[in-house]
């Protein structure tokens, strides 16, 4: 009896303890950004239809039974499946898969090896076959987001493998896109982009100018663009660039003067014009938290893309504005933003180790690098035995309007690359 006192005393602290364990919050799993990519990479492999496309509404079909990855408040459609692709495609791009080469890619759910060249070849053939004559990328009505990834993924393509095919195809969606371009309404000069092309609004000319007042409408709808249909439609006509397909000249300067546009001087910028900068673009599900620095971070890409002087303030400017919003998970998740933090991301790393005005090489990636990737690992799915590993399948404001799990895996590999990449360069 008297040799068990000790163990008898000492039962209400082991108590004590095991309480506390328990009552501790879930250790946050370590970010390790490889590992992260290739478990998305495998998520977005498994989740492939079987004619090569990625969708919204069809990707309850690719769970396994009874596990769906499907949030069921979705109101997504099938009319962004070329966007879906686009995004799908590039994220296999940009880690190095393409449809020419061998490389392993192991799913960490099932341990068998996927053949990435055969994703990528499928997804890349199905896209091919969506695209118009007019090098427009979709299925039904034209829209400035898909033709514009469609783009960008054909144009990564060629550069990946010089193949014909894929050149043939980035060329047409790169001039189709340079068409698409809305005209400046001060002169004859260009300007940004919106959802319809510039050819499509030209096409309807004829039956909406019938009156004075639908001839107003038009001209007015002719004048429009925003901020992320035009940061899409650069993005898209940079991959050209990159890839060697030629862009005119006034085409990315008619981008800038847009951006220049819709600029404020504190480095925020407006969707539609300055002075709307910092407030909500409203629609479905907002109830999420909006981040009005999402706009900055694209005036970074835009205007990155289309002049090469890094020197201009206004890049630090809405850097600056960019990293007063860093990324984070709210227990509600409603502060989840995949499109802003894939658009931070991009701009931050695009604009490291550049020479600013102030002569000395930026330095700004870094903290937002760390938070944005604790945000993705935390949110990436690790549920045993389901189909879901891998994944980032919880919603945010835009996955649950345009492209469910799709989209924002995509945003989540995307991003991750985009570090991974300026790391290398280090």
């Amino acid at each position: 009896m008297i040799a068990l006192l000790p163990l008898l005393a000492s039962l209400p602290l082991v108590a004590a303890a095991l309480a506390a364990a328990a009552s501790a919050p879930a250790q946050k799993p370590k970010p390790n950004a490889e590992k992260s990519i290739q478990a998305g990479l495998a998520w977005l492999a498994r989740h492939q239809n079987k004619n090569g496309s990625w969708g919204g509404p069809s990707l309850a079909k690719q769970c396994t039974e009874g596990k769906s990855c499907y949030d069921a408040r979705a109101d997504v459609n099938d009319h962004y499946g070329e966007g879906l692709t686009g995004l799908a495609l590039l994220c296999f791009l940009r880690a190095g898969y393409d449809d020419q080469t061998d490389k392993a890619l192991a799913d960490p759910l099932t341990g068998k090896p996927i053949a990435a060249r055969d994703v990528v070849g499928a997804g890349l053939k199905w896209l091919k076959k969506t695209q118009t004559k007019a090098g427009s990328f979709g299925r039904s009505i034209p829209h400035v987001y898909n033709d514009s990834i469609g783009t960008m993924a054909m144009a990564e393509a060629f550069a990946a493998t010089k193949s014909a095919a894929w050149k043939e195809c980035a060329t047409k969606g790169v001039s189709y896109m340079v068409g698409a371009q809305r005209p400046n309404p001060d002169d004859e000069a260009l300007w940004g982009w919106r959802y319809a092309s510039r050819q499509l609004i030209e096409e309807e000319k004829p039956k909406r100018t019938t009156t004075e007042q639908g001839a107003e409408a038009w001209r007015k709808e002719l004048y429009d663009a925003d901020t992320s249909a035009t940061g899409w439609a650069v993005a898209a006509l940079w991959s050209g660039i990159r890839a060697g397909i030629e862009v005119p000249d006034a085409t990315m300067k008619g981008a800038l003067d847009f951006l220049n546009d819709v600029s404020r001087t504190d480095g925020m910028v407006g969707y539609l014009k300055a002075e709307e900068a910092g407030e909500k673009v409203t629609g479905p599900f907002d109830t999420f938290d909006y981040h009005p620095s999402t706009l900055a971070a694209i005036a970074v890409l835009i205007r990155s893309s289309t002049t090469r002087d890094t020197s201009n303030r206004f890049l630090d400017l809405n850097a600056q504005q960019v990293l007063k919003d860093m990324p984070r998970v709210t227990s509600d998740n409603l502060s989840v933003d995949y499109y802003y933090w894939y658009h931070g991301t991009q701009a931050l790393n695009r604009i490291e180790g550049t020479e600013g005005a102030s002569k000395k090489k930026r330095k700004l990636a870094d903290p937002w690098n760390k938070a944005v990737l604790e945000a993705l690992t935390a949110l990436q799915d690790r549920t045993k035995d389901a189909c879901s590993q891998g994944g980032w399948v919880t919603a945010d404001r835009w996955s649950l309007y345009a492209g469910g799990p799709v989209y924002s895996t995509t945003m989540g590999v995307l991003s991750i690359e985009a570090i991974v990449e300026k790391d290398k360069k280090k």
